[in-house]
């Protein structure tokens, strides 16, 4: 709290007001009022002598009276400080008799210069940050946000759900990696299992039937077989020049005749019907006569139409009928032509091929399944379980959570939004800490130590003060400012009742630097004077006080609201031991006389 602040506050607490002390006006008052002293009251119509020291006396009699009414009105209020004391009146207009003994002292209680330890405070200003500000990206890129859960402001705790993306498509790689699985899986047991007697058996029968084309193939062809083949090739040449000339063939030469007078039926029919519709425009024939030439014409195109669609049925059924045969020919006439020429090499090797390998599957039925088919086989069932471990990680990165608690700071995440990896959905304060980055010239670094206690103010809110320490000094200046920063430590958001600590918030900080011996008197010795000075009176030996202009440092103590227990540094003007008055100095001229009535010893 600054000097001039707290001597203003001091005042209002404890000292008098300017209507309580005597005054100018008072001591005129007090000077017209009639004095009470036989030996020198005169007649009111007696003229004045001559005798000089008269009025002289006079006065000193009335201002001595004045100082004893005085001194009793200041011993009233320091007894009872909290009673007004009342202005001297004398409403009957008596005579007071004033005694001429010497006047007693102003009563006054003092205090000793006391040692004190001064911590020195460096003053500096900085912005409030978030101590680790932790950016939220989504773990699967290209989803579309289907829930946003958490706003701007929010506390989360750590592994709170914050959104949840669209997670449809990996569910079904889920289901496809599962069904995967269960194949892998059972092929492995089938395995392990061994062979049934059903696939020994039919295992068996397919080697029988490789071993005899392989020695049909080493045998050679029969003539019989020629023979055989040879009537197969007659027999589907005959079929396929039936059907190049044979009944489709007339069945399409009907055809196109019963076209080609339908056609000319139609002809005729529409000749007529543009006939009568000329005499029907006429008037010559009726409505219904016209209709009829109509009919006969739709039913005879009706006609022609299927004729056509019957012909394209039948050229089409031909054709097929045709290249199907002309395919059988083909095949008939290659296997007449081999059975001539014998089996070739490459067809009794690749026969041979056959038989051996039907033959080693026959014998793995019957010896079992060999040891490496079965680790190939675990081989494929763990690939197949990490699949579905990596797609069920996948579904699980659809939730996005809080990696930590703390404060939602700022929310970019909207419903609808598709996910990229390198954009962060939301940015948590985490655990809630702030810290102050202030600012300290190059000059003043060396002044500032790691652990130093800091006292923080606003100056937008008067209410904030808190209390932190310095956590780190950053290892590089500015070279444009020539300013360091520094991070302090604040409490955490929340932590402090009626708290509005928020990051971006401008704060001043004062560093506590040094700590060295100094003095201190209480704040109330000091009086401050119009030109921006500050006085104590100290106490002499000869029971006087003497003005001593003094400077001020920290105003000191824990006193909360009551004022009246500060401290106040002394960086010049006073040295241990010297007694100065507290109660009472503010009716104090140098060189008056006090009466002291006990030392005012505070504990710091």
């Amino acid at each position: 709290m600054a000097y001039q602040d707290i001597m203003s506050k001091l005042n209002d607490q404890d000292l008098p007001s300017q209507r309580e002390s005597p005054s100018v006006e008072d001591e005129n008052d007090q000077n017209n009022q009639p004095i009470d002293n036989k030996s020198e009251l005169k007649d009111e119509n007696q003229t004045p002598t001559s005798d000089p020291n008269s009025g002289r006396w006079g006065g000193m009699i009335s201002g001595l009276g004045l100082g004893i009414l005085g001194t009793i009105a200041v011993m009233h209020f320091y007894v009872n400080p909290k009673t007004q004391t009342p202005e001297p009146t004398n409403p009957e207009n008596q005579v007071i008799e004033v005694s001429t003994s010497p006047a007693s002292g102003q009563t006054v209680t003092v205090a000793p210069v006391e040692l004190a330890t001064v911590t020195r405070q460096l003053e500096v200003t900085g912005t409030v940050e978030a101590y680790d500000l932790l950016p939220i990206l989504p773990q699967a890129s290209g989803l579309q946000i289907q829930k946003v859960l958490a706003d701007e402001g929010d506390l989360v705790e750590a592994g709170e759900v914050l959104a949840v993306l669209d997670n449809s498509i990996l569910r079904s790689q889920i289901d496809q990696a599962e069904a995967g699985l269960a194949r892998t899986q059972a092929n492995l047991s089938k395995l392990q299992t061994g062979s049934r007697p059903e696939q020994i058996a039919a295992a068996q029968a397919k080697l029988d039937r490789a071993n005899a084309q392989l020695a049909e193939l080493e045998a050679g062809t029969r003539p019989e077989e020629i023979a055989v083949a040879q009537a197969k090739l007659n027999e589907a040449e005959a079929r396929l020049a039936d059907a190049r000339s044979g009944s489709l063939q007339d069945e399409i030469a009907q055809a196109v005749a019963r076209l080609e007078a339908n056609k000319a039926d139609l002809q005729l029919a529409s000749e007529r019907v543009n006939r009568y519709q000329k005499l029907k425009d006429q008037g010559a024939v009726s409505e219904d006569s016209l209709e009829e030439y109509l009919q006969n014409e739709r039913r005879l195109r009706a006609l022609v139409d299927e004729a056509q669609r019957r012909i394209q049925q039948l050229e089409q059924s031909q054709r097929s009928q045709v290249d199907r045969l002309e395919a059988t020919v083909d095949m008939e006439r290659q296997a007449l032509r081999q059975l001539q020429n014998g089996a070739r090499l490459e067809e009794i090797a690749a026969a041979r091929a056959e038989v051996a390998e039907v033959r080693s599957n026959l014998n793995e039925l019957i010896n079992g399944t060999r040891s490496e088919e079965i680790a190939v086989a675990i081989a494929e069932v763990a690939e197949a379980q990490a699949q579905v471990r990596y797609y069920e990680a996948q579904l699980e990165n659809t939730t996005v959570r809080a990696p930590a608690t703390g404060i939602i700071a700022n929310r970019v995440a909207r419903i609808g939004d598709v996910t990229n990896g390198t954009k962060e959905l939301f940015t948590i304060i985490a655990e809630n800490q702030l810290e102050l980055h202030a600012k300290v010239p190059e000059t003043q670094l060396s002044q500032v130590k790691i652990g130093s206690p800091v006292t923080i103010t606003s100056d937008a809110d008067s209410n904030l003060k808190v209390q932190g320490t310095v956590r780190e000094i950053a290892p590089l200046i500015d070279p444009e400012s020539r300013k360091a920063t520094v991070k302090i430590d604040l409490p955490p958001l929340g932590a402090i009742s009626g708290s509005f600590l928020r990051p971006g918030m401008f704060l001043r900080a004062a560093i506590a630097s040094s700590s060295t011996q100094g003095l201190k008197i209480p704040a109330k010795a000091v009086v401050p004077q119009a030109d921006g000075s500050s006085i104590v009176y100290r106490l002499t030996d000869t029971e006087t006080v003497e003005a001593t202009t003094i400077q001020v440092g920290e105003i000191r103590g824990n006193f909360g609201e009551d004022l009246t227990q500060a401290k106040v540094e002394i960086k010049s003007g006073l040295n241990l031991g010297d007694q100065v008055v507290v109660s009472g100095a503010a009716y104090l001229k140098d060189g008056d006389v006090v009466n002291v009535v006990s030392p005012e010893l505070s504990k710091f």
